[in-house]
């Protein structure tokens, strides 16, 4: 019994610490994702910021000019001119955006692989612990039996004065001894596989959690800012409109 205890403790310490390992692995990863998102979307947002700061230079140019015009036909021509710059903009704002958009697809779906690979590595590894694990406790449900086989000597023995009552007390019914290991075996290894299983279960729950996550919070950046985009090209449009 010892020995199956010393043994069945080292796995289980195999297994955290091999746990324990991978998930720094994965945070490593997770970080990195982070790191590299943020990159990006500063990356995209100066050059947002750097298309509108030229472009307002020139609308302040633009509506300094109209404000000069008396001639209600060439205003309207510089108008027209002003709502087609205003078009650009926004198409090369909204261009900047689904370039980034694409790009943040492209590094989820590459974190959500190294994860998922991780996972898979983690799982296989500790399936062949838990295995181990089982291996251990079928020997030792093995071991055991062939003790409880030493009920007829035992027997024999009683007869011949060699045992204490008490040991025939406990040796009596074999069968109901039997069952009893049995018993005590098959739940054991129900635990083992229970808690494989919940292991496995809340990595891959883990994953699929961060996945959505992170998904979510890039679609609510997206549309934040193409709700920004539109917004401030419509301001621009009514003032167009408010000029003629």
């Amino acid at each position: 019994m010892l020995t199956f205890e010393r043994q069945m403790v080292a796995l289980c310490m195999q297994l955290f610490e091999t746990g324990l390992t991978e998930h720094k692995r994965r945070q490593t990863e997770v970080d990195s994702f982070f790191g590299g998102q943020r990159e990006a979307v500063a990356h995209y947002q100066q050059r947002a910021s750097e298309i509108l700061a030229g472009f307002e230079q020139q609308h302040k140019v633009r509506k300094a000019e109209l404000q000069q015009l008396s001639d209600p036909d060439l205003l309207k021509v510089k108008i027209n001119q002003c709502k087609e710059e205003n078009k650009q903009l926004r198409t090369s704002l909204m261009t900047l955006e689904f370039q980034l958009v694409r790009q943040q697809e492209d590094i989820i779906n590459k974190l959500d692989s190294n994860i998922a690979d991780m996972i898979g590595n983690f799982s296989e590894t500790a399936h062949g612990i838990f295995a181990q694990c089982r291996g251990l406790e079928d020997n030792y449900h093995e071991n055991l039996q062939v003790i409880v086989e030493t009920l007829e000597n035992v027997d024999k023995d009683h007869r011949h004065g060699g045992v204490h009552d008490h040991d025939q007390t406990l040796f009596g019914d074999k069968h109901a001894v039997m069952d009893a290991l049995a018993t005590s075996h098959e739940n054991r290894l129900l635990k083992v596989n229970e808690r494989e299983t919940q292991l496995i279960t809340r990595a891959d729950a883990w994953r699929a959690s961060l996945a959505k996550g992170v998904e979510e919070k890039e679609l609510w950046r997206s549309r934040m800012r193409i709700s920004d985009i539109h917004r401030y090209a419509d301001r621009l449009w009514k003032q167009l409109e408010d000029l003629q």
